[in-house]
């Protein structure tokens, strides 16, 4: 929009009206010496994320609400006040970048658009101010021309991690776009937004994220072109078909359906009561056929066969072979995940029974066994209920009896329905459990983890160290450390009545995912086993699927052979450094996922594995029935633990004394039951 001079009074408000009109808020002729509002400054504050601590990511180093510094500038941390100076001191930089662009190019911006853009260039750069990119072109050419659901898609699509839309930048996307359009700061006075992650399954698109406006049709949605292939629409990861008279009420992921015409096997007719499965699956090559043209919907399926066709339909992916057969990863995986107990499966090649296809599937797709009665007259086995009330696992009639057949291997016919069904049901692994409160924390009940069992009342905090006074409880005093505490006296931490100490040795980079040795883990290791003190290890991991915290684990286990690790071995999963962060917008799932991974793979090699968390970690970024099976060690900083569950350590603050150790240290007590 050119700039707007007073004399023009009447193109203004004639210009008032039309936006108006649009849906947009009224934008006013400013100069380009704009500044970041107040309100705006809160607004970037909330979307950015505080971090007390330094971080890293692209190779410079950060604190605060994302304010650049250089490494050790603030060993001790900062406060939020400290943070929020460093961010007003660091903004007219790029207030300075934004203000250029708007004189060069004659734009004119509301400060709700001004205070968007900063918080959107804050997190992104400069890199959008280049023609090509649409918000920048909208702005060049007259937003007046675009809607607002353009508008919001042209900055909703800066929310890619390296070549993947993450869910949790188009969140924030999101929110700086209902700013920008209708000025909305807090988030409660304009429209809601969803959007839709697009998989072309090897199709192409011009975008693979867009967004839409809540509690209307989707309306017009993206085509994709695959050769020899014919579009057939989107599927919704819970099996739903999304069309243009789609209500959108959802964030969701779909994915492109194609065909290539009906599928034909010499042994699979229209009126078979499994066409319709066989036919789809194997028109998005899931399932396939014999080279000779048949089917074979009669012959068993094999547990390799299976647990592919299982784990693929749940969504955790394609797995590597690990020992040179080409199911073993699919196995591996499984028993790593819970899927399959240890020596459940022993013969890839051997036909999988209809009962382990149940308890398998189930526990996938994080069902639990359900207590009601069973409708089969010959099977009451918890995870099939479950999978039958979900209307994925199905039996037959032998006259007025409903049978399941338990023990017989499951065919080749009765997998297709089962995957294709496993595709199509939306899974709730919350679904009736209650839901509890601690303190300002809210999750669902996890039935499997124990409930907190200490009394309050024998907790003591006197000069700095927690006790615990109990006949049936032992206790011992420890400390955690890593390069941050530098050179340590571990004579002197002994003689101050430390048992134990926590070590970490290594940690994984917030962007690049680099997996990195702490500097001081050979020299403390080694000065706290010779002062006496029996010593664990704990691993900083920013992992962010199965295979990075395998990795991680296996990093771990290749640095403590030769030691003698007398103490657990400890998953530490952070989120710091806000949306920059490669961890950012990671669900509860994938988190407990790479928990039980990393606790396996310690477990298996005969380390006792542990996991690290505070209450905002656990109730939010961790299923802890999945993790039920390891000890906790659980962050509390008040003078009195407070949480839902039981734990094995608490570490009580991290501004400790100790003899031997300069400045603030982590402090830590180990209750043995």
């Amino acid at each position: 929009m050119g700039r707007v001079r007073l004399k023009n009074l009447l193109c203004v408000l004639l210009a008032i009206v039309i936006l108006t009109g649009l849906g947009m808020p009224c934008v006013m002729a400013v100069p380009t010496d704009m500044k970041t509002s107040d309100e705006g400054v809160k607004f970037l504050e909330r979307l950015q994320g505080f971090s007390a601590k330094e971080y890293s990511s692209s190779g410079k180093t950060y604190i605060g609400y994302g304010t650049e510094c250089s490494s050790g500038n603030y060993p001790n941390g900062i406060s939020e006040a400290e943070a929020d100076k460093l961010l007003r001191a660091a903004l007219p930089a790029y207030e300075t970048k934004l203000n250029t662009f708007m004189g060069n190019k004659n734009v004119s911006l509301s400060q709700s658009q001004f205070d968007a853009l900063m918080c959107f260039t804050w997190a992104l750069g400069t890199q959008w101010m280049y023609s090509g990119c649409r918000i920048y072109d909208y702005m060049v050419n007259g937003l007046s021309k675009y809607s607002n659901q353009e508008i919001v898609n042209a900055i909703g699509t800066w929310c890619h991690r390296g070549s993947v839309a993450a869910a949790g930048l188009a969140e924030r996307r999101i929110t700086e776009a209902r700013l920008f359009v209708y000025g909305d700061y807090k988030g409660d006075a304009s429209p809601q937004y969803r959007y839709l992650i697009l998989n072309a399954n090897g199709g192409s698109l011009e975008h693979d994220i867009v967004f839409y406006e809540v509690n209307k049709p989707y309306g017009t949605l993206p085509n994709s072109e695959k050769s020899g292939y014919q579009f057939q629409g989107w599927i919704s990861s819970d099996g739903s078909r999304i069309t243009e008279d789609t209500i959108v009420d959802a964030n969701r992921s779909v994915k492109a359906s194609w065909g290539k015409g009906e599928v034909v096997y010499s042994d699979v007719l229209s009126s078979d009561w499994f066409y319709s499965y066989v036919s789809e699956l194997s028109d998005q090559g899931v399932v396939k056929g014999y080279p000779d043209g048949s089917f074979k919907p009669a012959n068993p399926v094999t547990c390799g066969e299976a647990l592919k066709l299982i784990i693929i339909a749940a969504g955790y992916g394609e797995k590597a072979a690990v020992n040179g057969y080409w199911a073993s990863g699919y196995l591996d995986f499984a028993v790593n995940m819970g899927f399959a107990e240890p020596g459940e499966i022993t013969d890839l090649d051997a036909p999988m029974s209809r009962i382990l296809i149940a308890r398998v599937a189930a526990k996938a797709l994080k069902l639990r066994p359900s207590g009601d009665g069973s409708p089969f007259a010959d099977c009451g086995d918890g995870y099939l209920v479950a999978m039958n009330k979900k209307g994925i696992l199905q039996g037959s009639y032998s006259g007025d009896t409903l049978l399941y057949k338990p023990d017989d291997n499951i065919k080749r016919s009765e997998i297709s329905a089962v995957i294709w069904r496993i595709c199509g049901t939306d899974i709730n692994p919350n679904e009736g459990r209650p839901l509890i409160t601690d303190g300002i924390y809210k999750g669902y009940l996890c039935e499997d983890v124990p409930k907190f069992s200490y009394d309050s009342s024998r907790f003591s905090l006197e000069n700095g160290r927690m006790t615990y006074s109990s006949d049936s409880v032992k206790t011992m005093a420890g400390v955690d450390v890593s390069s941050w505490n530098t050179d340590i006296n571990w004579n002197a931490v002994a003689a101050d009545g430390i048992s134990f100490a926590m070590i970490r040795l290594g940690y994984r980079g917030y962007s690049y995912g680099n997996i990195s040795a702490d500097k001081y883990f050979e020299a403390n290791i080694k000065g706290a086993k010779e002062a006496g003190l029996k010593v664990g290890v704990y691993f900083y991991s920013q992992a962010i699927n199965y295979d990075e915290a395998v990795e991680e684990a296996e990093y771990v286990l290749s640095r403590i052979k030769g030691y003698d690790i007398d103490m657990p071995v400890v998953f530490d999963w952070e989120k710091e450094g806000g949306s920059a962060a490669r961890v950012y917008g990671l669900n509860k799932a994938i988190v407990s996922t790479c928990a039980r991974a990393f606790c396996r793979t310690v477990e298996k090699a005969g380390y006792v594995p542990m996991v690290y968390f505070n209450k905002d970690l656990a109730y939010n970024y961790y299923d802890l029935n999945r993790i039920a099976e390891y000890d906790f060690w659980y962050a509390d900083y008040h003078s009195v633990p407070s949480f839902y569950y039981d734990f094995a350590m608490l570490q009580y603050t991290s501004s400790g004394k100790v003899n031997g150790i300069d400045g603030n240290v982590d402090l830590d007590i180990l209750l043995i039951k």
